[in-house]
C-alpha cells in the first residue's frame, strides 16, 4: 500500500503559519481508490493564507483537511515497528540501484528472497538490520501487507526463487 507525506493545515484557524506533516494512505477513504497528484495550494482561513498540499482525486470523492487530520491521527495510532519501518525504508531505497530485488511479475506485489535483500543492505551499506528478529515481525507490516511466502519465477532471471511476497 502506497504512502505519500503531505503538508496540510495543522487547524482549521491555522493564522496563515500552522501547517503539519502528515503521512497518509494513498487510496481514498470513501472508495479506496487512489487519490489524485499532489500540488502546491493555498488554504485560506478567513483572515490569512497558508502554503500547503492539495489533490484531486480522479474518483471525484472530496478529501477535507479536517478528515485527512483525523486519518493522521489515526495511522499515527497503529504506528509501524520501528524495525519494520526501517527496513521498508531501506528496501525501497535499495531497489532504485538494485530493481532486480523485485522478483514479481505483478506490478502492486513487491516479492524479495530474504537472503538476496541481506546481502544488498550489506554491499550498500544502507542500514544494519537483524533479520533473525525482521523475520518474526515483517508479517505483521502495516504499511505493505504481506501476502505470502511463496516459490515463485522470477521475472528477473526466469528461474524459481522463494520470496516474501508484499502488496505494494
Amino acid at each position: 500500500m502506497k504512502t505519500k507525506r503531505v503538508t496540510i493545515p495543522a487547524c482549521e484557524e491555522h493564522c496563515g503559519q500552522m501547517a503539519v506533516n502528515v503521512e497518509l494512505e494513498w487510496k481514498c477513504p470513501a472508495c479506496g481508490g487512489p487519490r489524485g497528484e499532489v500540488y502546491q495550494t493555498l488554504s485560506f482561513d478567513g483572515s490569512r493564507r497558508l502554503g500547503c498540499d492539495g489533490w484531486v482525486n480522479p474518483c471525484g470523492h472530496v478529501d477535507k483537511y479536517s478528515a485527512v487530520r483525523k486519518e493522521a491521527v489515526e495511522r499515527q495510532a497503529v504506528e509501524e515497528h520501528p524495525l519494520i519501518k526501517q527496513f521498508w525504508d531501506s528496501l525501497i531505497h535499495v531497489l532504485k540501484t538494485y530493481p532486480a530485488l523485485n522478483h514479481s511479475k505483478h506490478p502492486e506485489e513487491i516479492a524479495f528472497n530474504m537472503n538476496e535483500v541481506n546481502k544488498v543492505f550489506l554491499v550498500a551499506q544502507v542500514a544494519h538490520v537483524n533479520f533473525y528478529e525482521l523475520r518474526k515481525l515483517l508479517p505483521e507490516s502495516k504499511s505493505r501487507r504481506f501476502l505470502r511466502k511463496a516459490t515463485i519465477k522470477s521475472i528477473q532471471t526466469n528461474r524459481s526463487i522463494h520470496c516474501w511476497i508484499f502488496e505494494d
